[in-house]
C-alpha cells in the first residue's frame, strides 16, 4: 500500500466520524450561515471553538469559515450514513 492509497483510507476513515456538531457546522458553510448558527447556551458556544479547529485541521473548512471539497464530501458521507434525507 503507497502512502497514496494509505492517505485516502484515513481520509474515509476520517470522514465516517464526523459528529453531528461537526456535520452541522459544514452544513452552516455550505449553506453560507455563520458556523455556529443554531447553537443555544454557553457550553455549545465553547465547544463551538474545538469544532472549528477539528474541522480546519482535517481540510474540511477553508479559512474564513467556507467548505472545502472535502468537506461537502464528508457531509454528503454522513448525510447518507445517518438518512438525513438531505440531497448533495
Amino acid at each position: 500500500m503507497n502512502a497514496e492509497t494509505s492517505q485516502d483510507a484515513l481520509s474515509a476513515s476520517r470522514i465516517e466520524k464526523l459528529t453531528p456538531a461537526q456535520a452541522n457546522m459544514l452544513r452552516n458553510a455550505r449553506d453560507g450561515r455563520p458556523l455556529c448558527a443554531g447553537l443555544h447556551g454557553r457550553s455549545a458556544h465553547g465547544g463551538a471553538t474545538w469544532t472549528i479547529q477539528s474541522l480546519r485541521k482535517r481540510g474540511l473548512l477553508i479559512p474564513g469559515g467556507g467548505i472545502s471539497d472535502a468537506g461537502r464530501a464528508a457531509l454528503d458521507a454522513f448525510n447518507a450514513k445517518h438518512n438525513t434525507g438531505e440531497q448533495p
